[in-house]
């Protein structure tokens, strides 16, 4: 048998026992955007699928028994539902979800699942859980058993403008929801979350929205998803085929989710429908350090919101520390963040690098040479490299912005820009910094005791052999 016929063969088995395998959709979007609305519109329209659902917070939900009797899966008393509460399945519940789905998988009538999460929920460690093992055999993991099909997000078409310019945590809008996380994001800054990692996004309640709206809040999720399917709807009625069984679910696309500014390096290269209802996008690119400085100040003051009408922005920032620690930055209209992204490659032996790459999933001849001008032995990979989106935004103005916060060329002779202690730590580098330390220190301590705590290798005895006589 020829490799030809050989591959042909096990991909057509590999698709076989895929296609095999229970499916699972799960819904995401806040709290009064019309999850249960869809879900119960699926429920009803649903022929030739026997459905079993889990939902994360049965307060908000009321499904009547006779709607999903008959349809999946039986849990105690539950009639073809899952209920779990008093926690959210993007963290405190994640492992009770899992456990719960690989119970679901047993009962071999049922062929799809759809989870609503909570509506503070991340929709990515939602998806993230599904790499987890189930139960002791931790080598079956849950996507080995299920297969994640869709994600989808429902977006409020009404509260869509209020939502991403909202300096408020969800437990201050939404105060009567019992579940919050301990650690609280900003409404925005979830809102966006949602919107990135969907493969289908509903935009509800266009009944209650202009025409013009409409094309505009299309166009901006557009520019923040542009892979993703954006059907409008009202009271989420929409074709059946758009969440369920789309397979449009990858986990090796959900893997490289922080590869943002090279996706929207390619929406950049042509003229995108988006610019019609005023939504357009660029890439910020330099090669100097932000003065750690204005750059807050510029962040604080909200003029890019305010003023330029960014209302996203995410990617690499450049800011001195005494770490070399490579930043994120992430704007969601009013609201910002920064967080830790590893250490900078020019400040790692060269023979590291290659290896780092690959921990990080990427191929390091590929990578190197796509990017010749890290070479430089100075700067290196050190860079600004943000994917701003605005509405009716004057990009020269953002760029001019940006460009102010920029350490000037009289600064860097004068090497202000590595007297990082002179600078007030808006940013938390310092204690970012102390604490990589702490943790190297620790490691090396961990390591050197367990190397003491092994018993001393025995030396092999040589026994010569003595020279038989000729």
């Amino acid at each position: 048998m020829g490799k030809k016929v050989v591959r042909k063969v096990v991909k057509r088995k590999r698709q076989e026992a895929e296609e095999e395998k229970v499916r699972v959709t799960v819904l995401s979007g806040f709290l009064g955007s019309g999850k249960t609305t869809l879900l119960k519109h699926i429920l009803e329209n649903s022929k030739g699928y026997k459905v079993a659902v889990v939902v994360n917070d049965m307060g908000e939900i009321n499904i009547d028994a006779e709607m999903v009797k008959g349809m999946g899966h039986t849990v105690g008393d539950n009639d073809k539902l899952v209920e779990l509460t008093n926690g959210c399945i993007c963290c405190t519940l994640r492992d009770d979800l899992v456990k719960e789905l690989a119970n679901m998988v047993k009962d071999k009538t049922l062929n799809y699942i759809i989870i609503e999460s909570t509506g503070i929920a991340e929709p990515m460690p939602v998806a993230a859980g599904f790499t987890h093992g189930v139960g002791e055999a931790s080598n079956v993991l849950l996507k080995d058993i299920l297969t994640l099909d869709t994600m989808v997000t429902v977006v409020d078409m009404r509260s869509f403008k209020d939502y991403l310019g909202s300096k408020l945590t969800a437990g201050d809008t939404f105060k009567d929801h019992k579940d919050m996380p301990e650690e609280e994001k900003q409404v925005s800054e979830l809102l966006c979350d949602q919107i990135e990692f969907a493969n289908t996004i509903i935009l509800n309640k266009e009944d209650l929205v202009s025409q013009e709206e409409a094309q505009e809040i299309r166009g901006a999720i557009q520019a923040m998803n542009p892979k993703a399917k954006i059907v409008q709807s009202t009271r989420c009625k929409v074709p059946i085929e758009t969440v369920l069984g789309t397979s449009s679910f990858s986990f090796t696309a959900a893997s490289s989710h922080e590869g943002w500014v090279e996706e929207s390096q390619k929406l950049t290269k042509h003229v995108p429908e988006t610019q019609e209802y005023g939504i357009s996008s660029f890439v910020y690119s330099r090669r100097v350090p932000f003065h750690p400085v204005r750059f807050y100040n510029l962040l604080e003051s909200e003029d890019l919101f305010n003023k330029y009408s960014v209302v996203r922005a995410k990617g690499t920032v450049w800011l001195p520390s005494a770490a070399e620690v490579r930043m994120i930055l992430s704007i969601a209209g009013k609201c910002w963040d920064t967080y830790f992204d590893g250490c900078w490659y020019r400040v790692l032996p060269d023979e590291e690098v290659p290896g780092v790459l690959l921990q990080e999933g990427k191929d390091p001849m590929a990578f190197l040479a796509k990017h010749p001008q890290w070479e430089d032995k100075e700067i290196g990979d050190r860079r600004q490299e943000l994917v701003v989106i605005g509405r009716k935004m004057d990009r020269e103005k953002v760029i001019q912005a940006l460009d102010e916060c920029l350490f000037t060329k009289e600064e860097m002779a004068k090497g202000e820009v590595w007297r990082i202690k002179s600078f007030p730590d808006h940013f938390k580098l310092q204690v970012l910094a102390d604490q990589m330390l702490a943790e190297a220190d620790a490691a090396d301590a961990a390591e050197a005791a367990a190397q003491a705590a092994q018993p001393p290798k025995k030396k092999k005895k040589v026994v010569k052999k003595k020279k038989q006589p000729q």
